[in-house]
């Protein structure tokens, strides 16, 4: 899995209808299934928090 950071464009998946966001801060935890990214969704023009495993990255802001 592609390490997620500040920049990237991504896919949430955690639920029926797929989120495109752009990704703000990442925030880390002692258990790296919990670490969460704060995303900013386009839709609704408001960041979130959302679980990095419940996305998918798409574009990388370094390509």
């Amino acid at each position: 899995m592609n390490k997620i950071k500040p920049g990237d464009i991504v896919v949430i998946t955690h639920n029926t209808l797929p989120r495109l966001g752009v990704v703000l801060k990442v925030h880390k935890r002692e258990d790296p299934t919990k670490d969460i990214a704060r995303v900013h969704l386009a839709k609704h023009n408001k960041a979130y928090n959302f679980l990095i495993s419940d996305m998918e990255k798409i574009i990388d802001k370094n390509t």
